[in-house]
C-alpha cells in the first residue's frame, strides 16, 4: 500500500511525518544556495520543510513518487527516478547535505555500503548527511508499520551509528515518539571527512 504516492502521503499524514521533516531540515540548518540530496525522496514532501532558496534534488525508484513529486513542486525542486547506487549525478554535485528519511532500515550492509560510496562521492567533505530511521526495538503499532513497510533491516541506535562511521563524525539520537503514534527512531548526523 505505501508503494502508491496517494496512500503513501496520506499515512505520513496521519502519522505526523512532518514531524520528522522538520526535524532533519533543523540538522541540516540549509541557508540560502545549499545544495540538499533527498535520498528515497517519495513523493518530495522534505521539500517542504526546507526554505525555497534551497537547490534541491530528490531520489527515488518508483516512477510514481516522482510523477507526483513533479506535480506537486514543479521548479522548487529536480526529481529522478533511479536507484540512488547507480544513478549519475554528473553536473549535479557537490551537495551540502544529504538526507535520508526512513531509507536505510530498507537495506541490507551490503547496499548499505554502495549509498555510502555515493555519499562519499557526491556530498563535499565538511558536508552533512542526516537520516531518521526506526529503532529496533520499535513495539505495538509502530513496530507493525515499520514491518509491513519492508523494514526488514531495523536496528539499534549503535547499529545505524556503526554503518555511518565510515563517512565520518556521526552523532546519533534515539527520540521517542517523533511521530503521531508510539514509536522510537534515531536521528543521525553526519559531518563528512
Amino acid at each position: 500500500m505505501l508503494d502508491w504516492p496517494r496512500a503513501s502521503a496520506i499515512g505520513s499524514r496521519i502519522l505526523g511525518g512532518a514531524v520528522a521533516h522538520r526535524l532533519l531540515a533543523a540538522s541540516i540548518a540549509p541557508r540560502p544556495g545549499t545544495r540538499v540530496l533527498d535520498l528515497g525522496c517519495g513523493a518530495g514532501a522534505f521539500r517542504d520543510a526546507l526554505p525555497r532558496d534551497v537547490f534541491y534534488v530528490g531520489v527515488d525508484v518508483n516512477p510514481a513518487y516522482i510523477v507526483a513529486a513533479q506535480r506537486r513542486y514543479g521548479a522548487r525542486g529536480m526529481f529522478l527516478v533511479g536507484d540512488v547506487t547507480t544513478l549519475d549525478f554528473s553536473g549535479l554535485h557537490p551537495f551540502d547535505a544529504a538526507v535520508a528519511s526512513f531509507l536505510l532500515h530498507r537495506f541490507d550492509d551490503a547496499a548499505i555500503e554502495a549509498v555510502r560510496q555515493v555519499i562519499r562521492r557526491v556530498v563535499r567533505p565538511g558536508g552533512t548527511l542526516v537520516t531518521i530511521d526506526p529503532d529496533a526495538g520499535a513495539r505495538g503499532i509502530a513496530g507493525w508499520i515499520v514491518r509491513e513497510d519492508r523494514g526488514m533491516h531495523l536496528r539499534t541506535e549503535a547499529g545505524y551509528r556503526a554503518l555511518l562511521e565510515p563517512l565520518g563524525s556521526v552523532t546519533t539520537e534515539r527520540r521517542n515518539a517523533p511521530l503521531r503514534i508510539a514509536s522510537a527512531h534515531v536521528l543521525a548526523r553526519v559531518t563528512l571527512r
